[in-house]
């Protein structure tokens, strides 16, 4: 009998997120539902689901109803389904429900486990027979990985953390290796990190000590069959390998993702070899629009926007350029969008005048919710004249801090 799988990879669903105190439960739900109909109308073996299920580890009850809805519904469309997860989530959170979940062929793996072997998912047909198998790896935090030693350099806890994902995907490799020469069958392995030379947009968060624990392609095994990342929101494929692939997030989590294609991916394998990788376009519910000029440019496209009122809302941000602080900016732009079918999110300005100092800006008006803070801290290091190699060390420990941070927000 010839032995063929074919999966779905997707990733950064983010279930919970919300865009400019908006949330985004409709667009998830019509994404969802879409994927569901890929589902029925598609013979998939396996879908995957590469981290970041929710947004945050918390998430609200509306999300996790949408996260239970959606799997009572793929149970009976689809045999196997793998759901590792990112560094938004918590661990605790999505390992919840995992005995009773496996009883349905929902493979979850929240965390690293302390057994490195149960990262390890067989992939059956509905006949029972072996047809592929994954290396379930999820977002990999520093704890589960190499301790940092005490008085060790910010250069030497980096190197340790590359040393330790790099060591667990070998120890991956070696356990599915004889998936492939004993039943030849496709291996393929998950990841929730950032890949060197991936394309980030704004709301991907620095995951690994300000993205200095980016690893590179070398680390995934040449003969893996497929690499199903998450935590990059834009597909793309990794150092030319047709192999190694983000998904992307199924619906834009920033308005610089407003451009992006959103996807899903659907690969194919044949006796053991991949044999196609076909790009399945997510249907777009609402736009995210953005607009740049001065004040009359501004005025003039706001103006010329002529959406339908029984479509989704367009979401808006504004960028106005300008010289000097305009009174009543606000509520000049916002009288542009009365009437209209679109909603004006995030207005910025942009000053001209490149040498305007911080706190002259915050005081035009700037959203702080746009300041970065690493960025804040860089502003505030250069107004300062402190020595090069004091500067540098200064910025170290603040990676390390905003690192140590977010691993406190995902239990």
């Amino acid at each position: 009998m010839s032995k063929k799988l074919k999966i779905i990879h997707t990733a950064d669903w983010h279930l919970g997120q919300r865009l400019c105190e908006r949330d985004r439960q409709k667009e998830h739900l019509h994404f969802l539902d879409w994927l569901l109909t890929i589902l029925k109308k598609e013979t998939i073996d396996a879908l995957i689901i590469a981290g970041d299920i929710f947004d945050i580890g918390n998430p609200p009850n509306y999300s996790l109803r949408q996260y239970y809805d959606f799997l009572r519904q793929a149970i009976p469309l689809c045999p196997n389904i793998i759901i590792t997860g990112g560094n938004h989530d918590s661990v605790a959170t999505l390992n919840a429900p995992q005995n009773l979940l496996e009883h349905f062929h929902i493979h979850v793996i929240g965390g690293a486990t302390t057994n490195i072997e149960d990262e390890i998912i067989e992939l059956k047909n509905r006949a029972g027979q072996i047809i592929g198998a994954v290396g379930a790896v999820p977002f990999l935090r520093d704890r589960d990985l190499k301790r940092s030693v005490a008085g060790e350099a910010y250069s030497e806890r980096v190197e340790r953390l590359k040393d330790g994902i790099k060591l667990h995907y070998q120890q991956i490799y070696e356990l599915l290796q004889p998936y492939k020469t004993q039943h030849n069958v496709p291996i393929i392995v998950t990841g929730h990190l950032y890949a060197a030379g991936s394309e980030l947009s704004d709301s991907e968060k620095d995951i690994h000590i300000g993205n200095q624990g980016q690893v590179t392609a070398d680390i995934f095994h040449p003969n893996l069959d497929y690499v199903a990342l998450g935590h990059i929101h834009k597909p793309q494929i990794i150092n030319k390998q047709q192999y190694i692939r983000y998904s992307g997030s199924p619906i834009p989590l920033s308005f610089s993702e407003r451009k992006d294609v959103k996807q899903i991916l659907i690969v194919t394998f044949e006796e053991g070899q991949l044999q196609d990788i076909h790009k399945e376009l997510v249907p777009v519910y609402r736009k995210l629009l953005h607009i740049k000029g001065n004040l009359e440019q501004v005025k003039a496209k706001l103006n010329a926007i002529d959406h339908p009122e029984d479509q989704p809302t367009h979401w808006v941000e504004v960028t106005i350029q300008i010289e000097q602080y305009i009174p009543n900016l606000d509520e000049q732009i916002r009288a542009e969008t009365e009437g209209k079918n679109i909603e004006l999110l995030k207005i910025r300005t942009e000053y001209l005048n490149l040498a305007q100092k911080l706190h002259q800006q915050v005081a035009a008006n700037i959203n702080l919710d746009d300041l970065n803070p690493k960025d804040v801290f860089l502003k505030k290091l250069n107004s300062r004249q402190i020595p090069e190699p004091q500067h540098q060390e200064l910025v170290e420990t603040f990676d390390l801090l905003i690192n140590l941070m977010n691993e406190q927000e995902t239990p």
